[in-house]
């Protein structure tokens, strides 16, 4: 291990005290958490969340609200009114229920590492220092630096108080946990849970106010610490929040750009700021973890110096220096998923960033982030294996919320074909995903999506999924499906629809209870629309599990089950490798071509003096177009071909007089040429 003193040039390190301005501070996620002692989901879900916590907990803040509902609660009882207050305030109608800076993000399930590494920076840096009175009274002080211009809106401040960790020795509800971390206990600003009004000082200033409030005899006062966040009163989006226990060196990322197309020549940059706000120096430890190709490589640059993984870093008191992490791009098509930040050996902290570069890749494996709420399923590796099995070399996989990342870069410009795997998790898409994936098919791209409950929750129209009108038309006109069933323990059995041109022939599986055998639902769904097929059953041939659906320009597959579920191996590998064939064209929709080459008839008159008529045997199925060419191949017309038309009059008196051909195309295959003679 290497230790490095930077050296300190007034043009590239700012020395200033922690309240002068240096463009953004950390955001620190505001986790609002709505669970109770008597709900049996929140004992499965609730122990998710908790690790993810406990390795971020000086990154984020986090408060419990114990709601009066569905049982018994005395977390709740100690405090009805104001946990009520925020029940209201977002709506929230089950627990358990997870507020991410102001935003519904449904299960705590839903709070993942990903989601914490991508939370960005915050025009404002809130310090709160609570100060020990003596015999069980406090004073919370509540600092408020403006680092750069607020946007303009109405803001609050909350103000609360939370028992770090509330123990009991028997469950004190009926879902048997016993610990329940960061306990809310109570609002302690001016008006409570209403918040006070705040107005942002001038960048460069900072705003102060202070609270007191005296412990109540049934908490532990070395357990209780008050927590701070700020509120956009129209949207609910918190800008930023702070804690008396908050981690004192900061890392700010100040990168706008946090997924990159890969630079081969030049290697790519990801700026980060580091600060020091205390008034000792502070020595840290330089991290750089995740995965790339063999011949990628990344290192930390500080004015000019090469830090690698594990070297010492010392920041001087009161000081902000600039960091880039540089990531070095080899030939090898691939994603470089880059966690570069800084470790404090004294509190036991890391602080990084997610920083993402995609080179040449075509085939893009997504996984969602969100964990089950039951079960453990490996939501990854049925899919990789078959799609390592076709040996693609510009293949990689990446999580669901970096993928949005990459879609809103502009970067997945090479991605054709993505496969998605949703597993049993909430939503299946957000509205961000659902635009993309759009404008993905729209742009010639295919799409593969399954999982548990998809369909359900994005098409089904039920009150309690987390579709909408946008989400159901991308289901019903995209992937030409629509939900029939919530599933059944019966459909047990995943079979290939006989004479399928594409999945027929992959062999029959049972489907593994993944999530448990109360919570088995496969989705039953049906082909609509003269693009969709019923591509595989359950039990049942009335009963389907699979639709795939070939447009002009792009193709989808959608399972209302995820191959984690699928019993046999070499089944869900085979369809993985059906689909990535058919994606690329290796083996294709015969039915589609025998209609090509049936539908070119013969035209009359033939020989043609001023006009002849083609005609198509039936309506086209699809939009196409018609070319004659002459017998050089040289192009001499060319007409669309509507959807519907069967039959069309061609103008030949402006044809010289000769031998010519035509024939039909979609854009990438084309019928059997058929002759026609003009004559004069």
């Amino acid at each position: 291990m290497k230790k490095f003193y930077p050296m300190f040039l007034c043009v590239a390190v700012a020395l200033m005290l922690p309240f002068m301005v240096n463009g953004q501070a950390k955001k620190l996620i505001m986790f609002e958490h709505f669970t109770q002692a008597s709900c049996g989901p929140c004992a499965q879900q609730n122990p998710v969340f908790h690790p993810v916590y406990l390795a971020n907990k000086h990154n984020v803040n986090h408060v419990a609200y114990h709601t009066s509902w569905p049982g018994v609660d005395p977390m709740n009882a100690a405090n009805p009114t104001e946990v009520q207050t925020m029940v209201d305030l977002y709506k929230v109608s089950g627990v358990p229920n997870m507020i991410s800076n102001g935003v519904n993000i449904g299960s705590p399930t839903a709070a993942t590492q990903e989601l914490i590494n991508q939370a960005g920076s915050s025009p404002v840096r809130i310090s709160v220092e609570d100060i020990d009175l003596g015999g069980g009274n406090h004073q919370v002080k509540v600092k408020v630096y403006t680092l750069a211009d607020v946007p303009p809106a109405t803001y609050i401040m909350r103000t609360l108080l939370a028992e770090e960790n509330v123990t009991y020795t028997s469950a004190p509800g009926s879902n048997g946990e016993k610990e329940f971390p960061n306990v809310f206990r109570k609002f302690i600003n001016t008006n409570g849970s209403a918040g006070d009004a705040y107005v942002p000082a001038q960048v460069g200033e900072f705003t102060e106010v202070s609270y007191n409030y005296t412990v109540d005899p049934s908490w532990k006062e070395n357990e209780i610490y008050p927590i701070a966040y700020i509120q956009n009163v129209s949207t609910k989006e918190v800008i930023q929040s702070g804690s008396s226990r908050d981690e004192k060196v900061e890392a700010v990322n100040v990168e706008t750009k946090v997924f990159q197309v890969g630079n081969l020549v030049d290697g790519n940059e990801f700026k980060f700021n580091l600060t020091n706000l205390t008034e000792n120096d502070a020595q840290l430890q330089v991290s750089i973890q995740g995965t790339w190709p063999a011949d990628w490589g990344a290192y930390v640059d500080i004015n000019g110096a090469h830090y690698n993984s594990g070297d010492t870093l010392i920041i001087p008191a009161n000081a902000t220096i600039n960091a880039t992490l540089k990531a070095t791009v080899g030939p090898t098509p691939g994603i470089g998923d880059f966690s570069a930040g800084v470790f404090n050996t004294e509190t036991n902290t890391l602080q990084a960033f997610a920083f993402t570069v995609i080179s040449n890749i075509t085939d893009l494996l997504i996984v969602t982030d969100n964990k089950p709420a039951e079960g453990n399923p490996d939501l990854k590796k049925n899919y990789n294996d078959g799609l390592v099995a076709t040996g693609e070399p510009a293949y990689a996989s990446i999580g669901a919320t970096k993928a949005v990342k990459g879609f809103e870069a502009g970067a997945m410009g090479t991605v054709r074909h993505i496969y998605y795997s949703v597993g049993w998790t909430f939503p299946a898409m957000t509205p961000d995903m659902v635009g993309y994936f759009q404008d993905f098919l729209d742009n010639g791209g295919n799409i593969m999506v399954a999982g548990q409950d998809v369909n359900w929750d994005m098409a089904s129209g039920d009150a309690s999924a987390n579709g909408n009108a946008a989400s159901k038309a991308l289901m019903n006109n995209y992937f030409n499906s629509n939900f029939i069933d919530d599933g059944s323990s019966a459909n047990l059995q995943f079979k290939p629809v006989a004479g399928d041109v594409i999945f027929d022939g992959v062999g029959s599986s049972g489907l593994n209870k993944s999530y448990g055998a109360t919570y088995f639902y496969p989705d039953q769904i049906e082909a609509v629309g003269p693009e969709g097929y019923n591509i595989f059953t359950y039990n049942t041939a009335a009963k389907v599990a699979g639709v795939r659906s070939k447009h002009n320009n792009f193709k989808t597959v959608n399972l209302g089950i995820g191959l984690e579920m699928i019993a046999v191996k070499a089944v869900a590998d085979e369809i993985m490798k059906r689909t990535y064939d058919w994606f690329h064209g290796k083996i294709t929709d015969t039915e589609f071509d025998n209609y090509l080459n049936a539908a070119m008839g013969q035209n009359y008159p033939n020989p043609a003096d001023k006009f002849t008529v083609i005609n198509f045997g039936t309506e086209t199925t699809d939009d196409f177009i018609l070319n004659i060419v002459d017998l050089t191949g040289k192009m001499v017309m060319s007409k669309n071909i509507a959807k519907g038309t069967s039959s069309e009059s061609i103008n030949t008196e402006a044809l010289p007089q000769g031998i010519y051909q035509y024939y039909l195309t979609d854009g990438s295959k084309v019928t059997t040429a058929k002759k026609l003679v003009v004559i004069h």
